[in-house]
């Protein structure tokens, strides 16, 4: 939830989220608007979510058998996003390297190469190279720049200051090969790691880290009325010209007032199960909805569509929920890569088969990313399965990222965030499934039973009014294979 003071009394006023482009203040009830150049790239562009690291210059912890201490930090950033490279100091005096990228971590160390590297021109992600016996693949390649720099650094980082650097991956092990300095390239080895393994003390706490990550820092402007003062509350669906409330004059709300609520308008009119802002409640945590994007896969002869959720917790990070055709899926970022296994992956002793390979495509995003995605990004998906497990390769032009899906119950989703009922009447009014035609009509056929077995002695009596009976029964019998025949016709569900 993203906050901001009212332009009109100076409350606190909140925004649902990242992508919300419009608020009410709960004092002056003015309606509070984002400036026009903030809003334009919603559902097309995705910013990067701001710095969310609980790490900070200070924090201590354990690494193998030494101490460490946190004394600076880099960020950096390539064109899709950041990172952060903390810079440690191990107790016998020595450097290390802690990165900090959308909530996964490696802790590194420098090592001392004698072999023969490609020059950072021949890399490209997937590309093998063999490092202490072990074969690694280049995870990403990439040109990123220094953005800020703080505390105790072992060089000089100017404005400007470029890091060339690739990633190779094996299990949870990485090495790192930096070509800055131009030449051969410094060697950093270690493995994945999380602050709980590092024993990390006096990380930011869950408070500020959601405050520092969730404030707004853009321009707003009041909607309110030129003539009187008066706050104006909009809502969805009202037009651009409308009549104040207290003076009733005329308010033309032009220029980049009427692109912010234009907008707001194309925001309400994309519908998913889950919204941005929605809090959830997953075990004993709160998440909340942080950023959606939707997806198709390309060249198919039927697309498949999907929606991915990405959620904020500020204890626990980042956590994907995956929504395709009713299905839901848990989705974890891997910090332990699997193995080839044949034709197969071998992953926590299971051995995962090829199923299917394509190409997703972004098709709307809003909210907040670990970075930055819009609408026409591609990558190639190669997907893997054991039961009802799967594995996911995806692969773009920079990097290969591996994340591992569960199923989860649609009914699980839907209770973690409150919306049982609201979903339940929703199936219901939207259900391509029938109610037997028998169950429909029941009050009929137990009216039409009562009727002949009431009256089934007057089949044999002489009263006029048995005439009435025939032909009631009559109509009744040709009912009957009427509704016999709807019942099993094809297309009725039970």
């Amino acid at each position: 939830m993203q906050k901001v003071a009212c332009p009109g009394c100076g409350a606190e006023v909140s925004f649902r989220s990242a992508a919300s482009v419009m608020a009410v203040c709960e004092y002056c009830r003015t309606a509070v608007l984002k400036e026009a150049a903030a809003v334009r790239d919603i559902g097309k562009i995705a910013p990067v979510f701001e710095d969310y690291s609980p790490l900070q210059i200070g924090v201590s912890g354990r690494w193998e058998k030494s101490g460490f201490t946190v004394v600076g930090r880099l960020q950096l950033r390539y064109g899709a996003g950041y990172w952060n490279e903390w810079r440690v100091l191990l107790d016998d005096g020595s450097d290390a390297w802690l990165s900090d990228a959308s909530g996964q971590y490696v802790f590194t160390t420098p090592r001392v190469h004698t072999q023969l590297l490609p020059r950072f021109e021949e890399l490209r992600p997937g590309l093998g190279c063999t490092f202490a016996g072990n074969r690694y693949v280049a995870a990403d390649v990439r040109t990123a720049r220094c953005v800020a720099g703080e505390g105790e650094l072992p060089f000089r980082v100017g404005d400007g200051w470029e890091l060339k650097a690739a990633d190779f991956r094996w299990r949870d092990r990485f090495v790192t090969l930096d070509y800055s300095e131009g030449g051969a390239p410094a060697v950093y080895a270690g493995h994945a790691v999380t602050l709980e393994e590092l024993h990390c003390q006096l990380l930011r706490s869950p408070d500020d880290v959601k405050d520092a990550a969730g404030r707004y820092r853009g321009a707003t402007v009041p909607l309110n009325c030129p003539g009187c003062g008066s706050g104006i509350e909009y809502r969805a669906g009202m037009a651009t010209h409308v009549i104040c409330p207290s003076c009733h004059a005329e308010v033309d709300c032009a220029g980049e007032k009427a692109e912010v609520l234009a907008k707001h308008e194309q925001i309400e009119r994309v519908t998913t199960t889950l919204r941005l802002g929605d809090e959830g409640k997953i075990g004993a945590m709160q998440w909340t909805v942080i950023g959606l994007a939707n997806h198709k896969e390309v060249d198919a002869d039927e697309p498949s569509t999907w929606v991915e959720y990405l959620l904020f917790n500020a204890k626990l990070g980042l956590m994907w929920l995956v929504e395709a055709d009713d299905e839901w899926s848990r989705v974890k970022v891997l910090d332990v890569w699997p193995e080839a296994a044949g034709k197969g992956l071998r992953f926590m002793g299971d051995i995962y088969g090829p199923v299917y390979q394509y190409v997703g495509e972004v098709t709307y995003a809003a909210g907040n990313f670990n970075w930055q995605v819009q609408v026409g990004d591609r990558v190639s998906i190669t997907d893997y399965a054991y039961g009802e497990k799967h594995l996911n390769e995806e692969t773009s032009n920079e990097e290969i990222t591996w994340s591992f899906a569960q199923p989860v119950e649609a009914a699980e989703v839907l209770a973690w965030f409150a919306k049982g009922s609201h979903a339940a009447v929703e199936k219901t009014a939207n259900s391509d499934e029938k109610v037997p035609a028998f169950a429909a009509g029941w009050p009929m056929w137990v009216a039409w039973t009562m009727l002949v077995l009431f009256n089934f002695n007057l089949l044999f009596s002489d009263d006029n009014d048995v005439v009435w009976l025939i032909c009631g029964l009559a109509a009744w019998l040709v009912y009957l294979p009427v509704q016999i025949g709807k019942m099993f016709a094809p297309g009725r569900h039970a």
